[in-house]
């Protein structure tokens, strides 16, 4: 297991931190640790992830992130897992180092490599969308590249199926839903980019459908209709909904 550039957040102290579990992880691989290094370990590993999930939620906090109390019930989890494990080898005093390695790494790829690019690609869509410069035109040469970087991770096997899936998924809902759609005019230009990303074959059309009827329960479509004086697009947003 080596370091992946795939764990890279951008944010320094995050990443240095990460390494640092990193490095802690790997080192339980070593054949000849005895109790008393492997207990030194799991001290060490438990006292620097309470750390690091302390500042990896400061941080959270001071971009605004909309999943914060979902990603600190997977940092609970994880410590409460952990803690277990540690609670079962002080108890016994043997540990199938193995497993726990397994264990940890299992972790390193599933919280690290996605669940915490989710506030990555909420900061990057949100101050993408606050600037307000940007046209729906504008949309597919915005997403197409990070798009494009989840394909990668599933080309290397560094993502399961599945996993590319749901995080092409939240990508798309979590970049959408920064824009205030408050009129029947905003919700057509939207779902006109959506169509336009799977026209230039950006995303499928299973993913436009599921975007388009996210991007809808998000709003109140009949109290815009109530408001919208224009038939036209009255007409419109009826035809798009079909």
């Amino acid at each position: 297991m080596e370091w992946n550039k795939i764990y890279i957040t951008g944010i320094k102290e995050i990443d240095d931190q990460h390494k640092e579990l990193f490095d802690t992880i790997v080192s339980l691989k070593k054949i000849d640790l005895n109790n008393v290094e492997i207990s030194k370990i799991l001290k060490y590993l438990v006292d620097y992830t309470v750390f690091h999930f302390s500042k990896e939620e400061e941080y959270m906090k001071s971009i605004n992130y909309s999943e914060i109390n979902e990603h600190k019930k997977i940092h609970d989890r994880f410590l409460s897992e952990l803690q277990s494990i540690i609670f079962k080898f002080e108890k016994q005093g043997t540990l199938a180092k193995h497993e726990l390695y397994l264990f940890l790494i299992k972790w390193l790829q599933g919280h690290i490599a996605i669940e915490d690019q989710k506030y990555v690609e909420f900061k990057s869509s949100h101050e993408t969308v606050k600037k307000n410069t940007i046209s729906f035109s504008d949309i597919p040469y915005i997403i197409s590249p990070q798009l494009l970087r989840i394909d990668m991770m599933l080309s290397d096997n560094l993502i399961s199926k599945d996993i590319f899936i749901h995080k092409r998924d939240h990508y798309l809902k979590t970049f959408y839903k920064k824009f205030k759609i408050d009129n029947l005019s905003k919700l057509i230009k939207s779902i006109d980019s959506i169509h336009q990303l799977k026209t230039e074959e950006i995303i499928s059309k299973d993913e436009s459908i599921e975007i388009q009827k996210y991007l809808i329960s998000l709003v109140n479509v009949e109290e815009m209709m109530n408001k919208e004086t224009d038939r036209e697009i009255k007409t419109k947003i009826l035809k798009l909904m079909l």
